[in-house]
């Protein structure tokens, strides 16, 4: 499934598709947002019970706010709507699942 692009209109509706979702927030302009892309694409082929999405923080920063996002990348776990984990920074393929492994699925 990969990881499928957002925004402030559509984000409720990406929470709520799954169980457990994890949205990234990135911007065009930082390098290590670009580095983690492939990462997260990675991960969801492994792990099928997560949606993953990312969002576009210059163009949605009414979204940032709301979940007080102050850099990026910042990847926001949710279970059943609500934000379980927050990692911020480049992440290894091993620290996104091991984080997701600590959900309770």
């Amino acid at each position: 499934m990969g990881v499928i692009e957002i925004n402030k209109d559509t984000i409720a509706e990406a929470i709520s598709s799954n169980s457990i979702v994890a949205i990234k927030f990135y911007s065009s302009t930082c390098s290590v947002c670009e580095l983690l892309l492939p990462v997260l694409e990675e991960v969801s082929q492994d792990r099928k019970e997560v949606v993953f999405y990312k969002i576009k923080t210059d163009q949605n920063m009414s979204v940032c706010m709301t979940y007080r996002v102050l850099s990026v990348p910042t990847i926001l776990i949710f279970k059943d709507g609500v934000v379980v984990e927050k990692l911020s920074g480049f992440k290894t393929k091993d620290e996104i699942e091991e984080t997701i492994n600590k959900i309770d699925i």
